[in-house]
């Protein structure tokens, strides 16, 4: 049976990167689609302006994220507001994580070696460049912590949805059972690791 064409795309001749390491960028490009739709769900609970989804479209992330900050200042009791604010960090190092990767130049400069190269020109000088160097393991776990802060952004909605909606839950399981109570905020992940670039194209 012959072989599977499929199995050799990309072509080598792209010079891409290794098969591996391009399904995992798709999957952290993939992923923080997600991420993203679950901060501009918490973005538009807390902005409740008309035309919430418009300003979301017109702002830069950074802005996005100091006027979610400020409705959190103003609007939010301090429990709530340390939870929401930690998925908020997370999504910026995420953010800058993705962006990097995203708009970089793949380099693979031996088809043997285990990494592959990330090089960005900066917004100010687009021909001054910084790296980073991935292995497939590192890739992958931007995808994870993507998923993983998508999620409990994702949990942190339905929470506050539940508070909104004044939804009290029976104790499950134990206790007096016409006892209610507030089902608890969902548990704060780590917060995922900044990329670390520099400006040599080789690992040192």
């Amino acid at each position: 049976m012959p072989d599977d064409p499929s199995a050799q795309w990309p072509d080598p001749n792209y010079h891409l990167g290794q098969r591996d390491h391009l399904h995992a960028l798709g999957a952290v490009v993939a992923a923080y689609n997600h991420l993203e739709f679950s901060f501009f769900v918490l973005f538009g609970r807390y902005i409740k302006a008309q035309g919430s989804l418009r300003i979301f479209v017109l702002l830069s992330n950074h802005n996005r994220i100091d006027l979610l900050e400020k409705a959190l200042d103003e609007t939010e009791n301090p429990t709530v507001k340390d939870a929401v604010q930690h998925f908020i960090k997370g999504f910026g190092t995420l953010t800058d994580t993705r962006n990097f990767l995203a708009h970089s130049h793949t380099i693979l400069n031996d088809p043997e070696q285990k990494h592959l190269t990330f090089g960005k020109g900066s917004r100010r000088d687009p021909g001054d460049f910084s790296f980073a160097h991935m292995k497939l393991e590192d890739l992958r776990r931007v995808a994870d912590e993507i998923h993983t802060f998508q999620g409990y952004g994702a949990a942190l909605d339905s929470w506050l949805a539940a508070r909104a909606q004044a939804v009290v839950m029976r104790e499950p399981n134990f206790g007096d059972p016409r006892r209610a109570y507030t089902p608890s905020l969902p548990e704060k992940p780590p917060l995922p690791d900044v990329l670390k670039s520099g400006p040599h194209h080789i690992p040192e």
